[in-house]
């Protein structure tokens, strides 16, 4: 829908292991195979060597599932890139507590709420260039931070103090 909206439209959608499952291309083609132009399918890339490439990227996109609940790992890495993060579908859990605690992440239900973020977060980037949202909330999931309330934790069950 967003790119129906926006015909021409500079943009791409990068899947990074894309190219990894064959049946994502196959999809992509059955649904809408003029949709190919703007998808970038990747090869499957170590964890260390993608984080260079999601850096460059402007959303990172997490899907979820209200049947399946889940707290995906990528979504720290997102949160810890300061990256604009759509959730797509609510999965009614922790995940949504999560995003609602940061400006930077929003969920959409519909392919409406879809397009509208992204025509939204588009024109930002094109007013703006740069992001406006606020990331210090990302410290409560720093492995550092946990780490030292758990040890504080552990103090005040075995010292009392």
């Amino acid at each position: 829908m967003f790119i129906k909206k926006h015909p021409n439209i500079d943009v791409e959608f990068n899947i990074y292991g894309g190219k990894f499952y064959e049946y994502v291309e196959k999809r992509i083609k059955k649904y809408s195979p003029n949709i190919l132009r703007y998808i970038n399918l990747t090869k499957r890339y170590p964890q260390e060597e993608l984080y260079y490439y999601l850096k460059n990227d402007n959303i990172c996109l997490l899907l979820s599932s209200p049947v399946r609940p889940s707290i995906p790992v990528k979504l720290f890495d997102y949160l810890f890139l300061d990256k604009t993060i759509i959730n797509v579908v609510s999965d009614n859990s922790e995940l949504d507590q999560i995003l609602k605690d940061f400006d930077s992440a929003t969920t959409c239900n519909t392919y409406v709420e879809i397009c509208d973020f992204l025509t939204q977060e588009y024109n930002h980037f094109l007013n703006k260039k740069e992001t406006s949202y606020n990331f210090a909330k990302k410290i409560i999931f720093d492995r550092k931070y946990q780490t030292d309330l758990f040890v504080e934790n552990i103090k005040k069950e075995l010292y009392g103090c």
